[in-house]
C-alpha cells in the first residue's frame, strides 16, 4: 500500500481527485465496465431492457412537461404544496432582495439538504397550514423550511432566516424532534445522524473562516466566495461542487483513509488501478444534489452557472430501483433483496456505480429522443424529468408502499 509520501511524491493528489465529477465517473465505469464482462459478484447487467427504461422515463417526463421546459432536480421544487410556494411567501414576508436573499436561499437549501437522506417508511409530518400529511423527502422540505422560517438554525431571534455557527451548534435532538414531530409513534430514521451532521455544519463554518467570512458566520456565506471565484459573471458547476466538498466534507461521519475524510467514498475491486490502489469509488451524492439546490440562486444573483453536465446522476435508490425494477439490473442472489445491507457493502457499492454509468447511457438515449444536447438537456433535468420520477413510480407499481428493490440500513448520512 502507497503510503502518504509516495503518494505526494508520485504529483499524484489523490484527495482532490477524489473531489470530482470526473473521479466519480471514471470509478464507476471500471465496476460497469466490469459488469459488462460478467466479473461482478452481486449484479448482471441487461442492456437490452435499458430501451424499456427510456421509454417509461420519457413518457414520464413528456406527461409531466409537455413542452420540455424542464426545472432542475433540486430541493426547490420541494417547497411548494400546489400553489403554496413556501419560499416565495418567505421572500415576500421578510422583503428579501438582493445579495441577502441569495445568503437566505443558501442558508436554507444546505441545511434542508443535509436533513434529507431518506425518512424511512414510518415518518409524517402533519403541515398544520395545509391540514395534510406528507412524508418522505417532500415531508422532509416543508419541515424544514417550516423550522428554518422560525428561526431552528440561527443564534439570534432577531434574525430567524440564518443558518450561523451559534445556531446550528445548539440544535438538539430534543429541538430537532419537536420541530419534525418525531416521536415514539413518529418514527424518523437517523434522528441522531440528522443532528451530528447540522452541527457539524456549525463546526465546519469556524474551520472554513475564509470561504464562510462575512457579516455573520453564517453558511449563506458561501455564496460571496463562490461570487469571488467566479470569473466575467460565470461559475462552473464543478466549482460550486468542489467547494461544497472542501468545506462541508468534514461533517460525515469519518469514514478515514490516506489521512483525510471519505465522506461518500466507499471500496470495490474492480476499481482498482494504479492511482487508486484502495479502490475506491465517490458519489458525493448528497453533496451533489446540494450542489444542483444551489444552482438556481446563484444564477437568480446574476451569476451564470455553466459546464452543469459535467455533474453526475444521483447514486442514490430511486434511480438505482428503476435500473432493478425493470430488469436492466439483475441481482444474482435471492439473499441481495431479502436481506438489509450497509452503505459500506460491497453489494451496495456496485448497484450505486452501476446506476450512475447506466444514468449517463439513459441520458444520451433521452437526448437523441428529444433532439437535445447535454447543454440544453443536462442530468439534473433528466432526473427532475425524469427518472426520479420514474423510480418512485415503478417501487409503489412493484410494492405497495413504494420502498426501493434493496433494504438499506440508514444512518441519514447517505441516502
Amino acid at each position: 500500500m502507497n503510503t502518504d509520501s509516495e503518494q505526494l511524491n508520485s504529483g499524484f493528489n489523490l484527495k482532490a481527485w477524489l473531489l470530482t465529477p470526473e473521479a466519480i465517473r471514471e470509478n464507476c465505469a471500471l465496476v460497469y465496465n466490469a459488469g459488462l464482462n460478467g466479473d461482478l459478484k452481486y449484479f448482471d447487467i441487461d442492456l437490452e431492457r435499458l430501451i424499456s427504461v427510456t421509454n417509461y422515463v420519457k413518457n414520464i417526463t413528456l406527461k409531466r412537461y409537455p413542452n420540455l421546459k424542464i426545472p432542475m432536480h433540486s430541493r426547490w421544487r420541494h417547497f411548494s404544496l400546489g400553489k403554496d410556494n413556501r419560499w416565495e411567501r418567505i421572500v415576500n414576508k421578510f422583503q428579501l432582495s438582493g445579495e441577502e436573499k441569495t445568503r437566505v436561499a443558501f442558508d436554507l437549501a444546505i441545511t434542508s439538504v443535509i436533513i434529507d437522506a431518506g425518512a424511512g417508511d414510518n415518518w409524517r409530518y402533519h403541515d398544520s397550514e395545509t391540514n395534510r400529511m406528507l412524508s418522505r423527502s417532500e415531508g422532509l422540505a416543508i419541515a424544514s423550511i417550516n423550522a428554518f422560517e422560525n428561526g431552528l438554525f440561527s443564534g439570534d431571534s432577531r434574525r430567524p432566516l440564518c443558518a450561523d455557527q451559534n445556531g446550528l451548534l445548539k440544535v438538539t435532538e430534543k429541538k430537532f424532534s419537536k420541530f419534525f414531530q418525531v416521536n415514539k409513534q413518529n418514527s424518523l430514521l437517523g434522528v441522531e445522524g440528522r443532528v451530528k451532521l447540522i452541527n457539524g455544519l456549525g463546526l465546519s463554518l469556524g474551520k472554513n473562516s475564509n470561504i464562510f467570512r462575512g457579516e455573520f458566520n453564517r453558511l449563506g456565506n458561501l455564496f460571496d466566495y463562490l461570487k469571488r471565484n467566479s470569473s466575467q459573471g460565470k461559475l462552473k458547476a464543478s466549482k460550486i461542487f468542489t467547494s461544497i466538498l472542501e468545506s462541508l466534507g468534514g461533517i460525515w461521519p469519518e469514514r478515514c483513509a490516506m489521512g483525510f475524510n471519505l465522506g461518500d467514498i466507499w471500496r470495490h475491486p474492480a476499481a482498482i488501478k494504479n492511482h487508486n490502489i484502495e479502490g475506491f469509488v465517490p458519489f458525493h451524492k448528497l453533496s451533489q444534489w446540494l450542489t444542483y439546490s444551489l444552482i438556481e440562486p446563484v444564477i437568480e444573483a446574476g451569476i451564470d452557472v455553466i459546464d452543469v453536465h459535467e455533474l453526475t446522476s444521483l447514486a442514490e435508490y430511486r434511480n438505482g430501483g428503476l435500473l432493478i425494477d425493470f430488469g436492466v439490473l439483475i441481482p444474482k442472489c435471492n439473499e441481495i433483496i431479502e436481506n438489509t445491507h450497509k452503505p459500506s457493502d460491497e453489494v451496495i457499492v456496485e448497484w450505486r456505480a452501476l446506476t450512475v454509468s447506466l444514468m449517463d447511457i439513459l441520458a444520451k438515449k433521452l437526448r437523441e429522443t428529444f433532439d437535445l444536447n447535454q447543454d440544453t438537456l443536462p442530468m439534473v433535468n433528466i432526473l427532475e424529468g425524469g427518472t426520479w420520477a420514474a423510480g418512485r413510480a415503478i417501487a409503489f407499481a412493484k410494492r405497495p408502499d413504494g420502498s426501493p428493490p434493496i433494504k438499506i440500513f440508514s444512518d441519514a448520512s447517505v441516502f
